[in-house]
């Protein structure tokens, strides 16, 4: 796999020469379509007369066939359209839209593939019928997930010798033995607007107008729309705005964005992630860098000894925290398991230097996190591990959209109130004050062990680990309990000698026969 898969100078070809892409699609999505090849900067021809379909093959320079809405004379187009564009050398580019949902719409489908296509797109149901006469397409939503198609895409690609694109979570994109992952945010509008898997085809079909490594195009073209549809997302305020927001995009310049990131992570995969104030897209593949070339996986996250870093108790001198935190972690590796950078008094431009600080410090330590109290924002700014939020911050919901699907996020939960209507989509929940505390002084009452354990009650199947009051002599009592770790402030922070601390916490917790938290989080 070239690691210059991706060239923004396909996309200025495309605004140069305005290529013309023949559409013989669907009503429902004809205008999404055309308004999105037009954003983009191609030419779109709506069409499915066969009368015409000789004289605007003749200047078309890409034909895309869309099944959506499907009749016996909309067949008769895709033939003859087919066969005019093979005969001028068109790329032809396939959308099965709704294959395995009737007999009728998958042999359709396997009918133009046999003629003969360029690029075939779908979602992970339509792919798979397209060889597995038994898979049921629910409508022309997907009930497969992308990656466990990959091989049937691979066959289908080479049956074929087309460009196979599976349309998920995870873009893949085939060709022969080559293979191409691009990797999206979670949270998206896109599935809650109609026509949007037909609007990515015909922008395929656009990239393929102008780029005769049709492979090259595809991955170039998914990418594109990967892109603005993110940054679309950082501005919409629902489906509606979301819309609109993707035109804009589709429009814009793409090689320089504050708000998105695309970075090379295994030659052949791209990560499309949400991130602010990243430095503006570069234009060479290889040169795409998130800034750190770690990544701590949630999967693999503990929580046995939470550091909470906090700069409160040490005036806000973001220097000295960040030499207290290197005392605890340096010449240990059974210490603190995660950092957590907590300033309620600080200004942005302290609490964002602190953070740049500790996390460059914490760098060579995969195995801690790192992670800030509150400051979500920050969180994505920084591309931190995670975040930690309480009751009266940012909701769960509002911080796992901010932060994508692979970072951590926490809860606080302070009475069994909270634990059940606690948000389910948090990573681990932060429970106490189990005893009266100095490090916070707008702490809720303490709710002692026996709190602790009706919480325990409610929420079984996600980490607790308990905060408020931990420190050596209370340390018994709470691992009686068997949470997943502890949040300490002045129990590693005060100590003569916090490595050792944290070490001494550290063996508390593991022998006290834990839950095995990194059992319960998947990646």
């Amino acid at each position: 796999m070239p690691h210059n898969v991706l060239d923004l100078e396909i996309l200025n070809k495309i605004r140069k020469f305005k290529p013309l892409v023949h559409n013989v699609t669907n009503l429902v999505s004809m205008e999404t379509i055309a308004n999105m090849l037009l954003a983009l900067g191609a030419a779109p021809l709506m069409s499915h007369a066969p009368q015409e379909s000789s004289d605007i093959g003749r200047i078309s320079n890409s034909l895309v066939l869309n099944i959506g809405t499907l009749d016996e004379n909309w067949v008769q187009a895709f033939e003859v359209a087919q066969k005019n564009a093979q005969d001028n050398g068109t790329p032809i580019i396939l959308d099965p839209v709704g294959a395995g949902a009737s007999a009728y719409r998958t042999e359709t489908a396997k009918a133009i593939l046999s003629r003969g296509v360029s690029i075939v797109r779908g979602n992970a149901s339509e792919i798979k019928a397209l060889l597995d006469a038994t898979v049921v397409t629910k409508g022309v939503e997907s009930t497969e997930e992308s990656t466990s198609v990959e091989e049937i895409a691979r066959k289908l690609s080479q049956k074929y010798s087309s460009v196979v694109i599976v349309s998920g979570r995870v873009d893949i994109i085939v060709k022969g033995d080559q293979t191409f992952y691009l990797e999206k945010p979670a949270h998206t509008y896109l599935p809650r607007v109609t026509g949007m898997g037909c609007g990515v085809t015909a922008l395929v079909g656009a990239f393929a107008a102008v780029e005769k490594d049709h492979f090259k195009a595809a991955c170039n073209a998914m990418m594109v729309f990967a892109f603005a549809s993110q940054r679309a997302m950082t501005r919409a305020k629902g489906p509606g705005t979301f819309h609109q927001k993707l035109l804009d995009g589709l429009s814009s310049s793409l090689s320089d964005s504050p708000n998105l990131i695309l970075f090379n992570g295994q030659g052949n995969r791209a990560v499309i992630k949400e991130a602010m104030g990243i430095p503006k897209l570069l234009s060479s593949y290889g040169s795409f860098d998130s800034g750190s070339n770690r990544r701590f996986s949630k999967s693999k996250a503990s929580y046995a000894v939470q550091l909470v870093a906090n700069l409160d108790t040490v005036q806000n001198d973001g220097d000295r925290l960040v030499e207290l935190v290197k005392k605890v972690v340096t010449g240990t590796q059974h210490g603190v398991t995660c950092v957590l950078l907590r300033a309620k008094t600080a200004d942005s431009n302290t609490i964002i230097s602190t953070a740049t600080k500790l996390k460059k410090l914490l760098e060579p330590y995969n195995d801690i996190s790192f992670m800030i109290n509150d400051h979500v924002q920050i969180a994505k700014l920084l591309d931190l591990d995670g975040a930690h939020v309480g009751q009266k911050d940012m909701p769960v919901s509002d911080a796992r959209r901010l932060l994508g699907s692979n970072k951590i996020i926490g809860l606080s939960i302070t009475n069994s109130d909270n634990a059940r209507s606690a948000d389910p989509d948090a990573d681990y929940y932060a429970v106490g004050p189990i005893f009266p505390t100095k490090s916070k002084l707008d702490a809720d009452p303490p709710i002692g062990c026996e709190g602790l354990r009706e919480i325990q009650g409610i929420i079984r199947h996600k980490p607790i680990i308990v905060i408020g009051g931990i420190n050596f002599e209370t340390m018994d009592q709470v691992m009686e309990c068997r949470p997943s770790g502890v949040s300490v402030i002045s129990a590693i922070m005060a100590a003569a000698d916090p490595a050792k601390a944290a070490e001494k916490l550290r063996n508390y917790v593991d022998n006290s026969d834990r839950l095995a938290i990194t059992s319960l989080l998947q990646p």
